[in-house]
């Protein structure tokens, strides 16, 4: 019977991945305002798709997401509906959205690394995603114009 060694970058992935969200997260929460006027776009767009579905149902959102706003793309909107229905649509609560996004992210680039080249491969790339700025900038936002 073999025994499995301890690996010492899967734990360094977690604890670079749990610094950088607690500071996205800091950030979040100290300014939960629009950064920008895309993203205050994005919150109104967001209050507007709760105000449709509560008042027309899932036909008048799926209406609305055809013909309105045709110009976004429709998938951020249609994954913050359910933020929006639990937590109302509050800055923080739609900015949570993408920290939730990218704590998905890190865990699927861990495993499709892990899978092509074994554990430490999948720490690494999940320890060079964390710490890329754009990833880190977008990823405390409400918009997806780089993503």
């Amino acid at each position: 019977m073999t025994q499995k060694q301890f690996s010492f970058w899967p734990v360094f992935a977690v604890v670079v991945a749990a610094i950088v969200f607690f500071s996205m997260l800091f950030f979040v929460l100290d300014s939960p305002l629009p950064n920008s006027w895309d993203e205050g776009l994005y919150f109104n767009r967001a209050h507007y798709d709760r105000q449709v579905f509560e008042e027309h149902g899932f036909s008048g959102l799926v209406s609305a997401l055809r013909w309105e706003d045709p110009h976004q793309p429709p998938a951020y909107r249609i994954l913050a509906l359910p933020y929006n229905l639990i937590f109302g649509v509050h800055p923080v609560a739609l900015k949570m959205h993408g920290l939730v996004f990218w704590c998905i992210t890190l865990w699927l680039i861990y495993l499709t690394g892990s899978l092509i080249a074994g554990a430490n491969a999948g720490a690494f790339a999940v320890i060079y995603l964390a710490i890329c700025p754009i990833i880190i900038y977008t990823g405390k936002l409400f918009y997806t114009e780089y993503v």
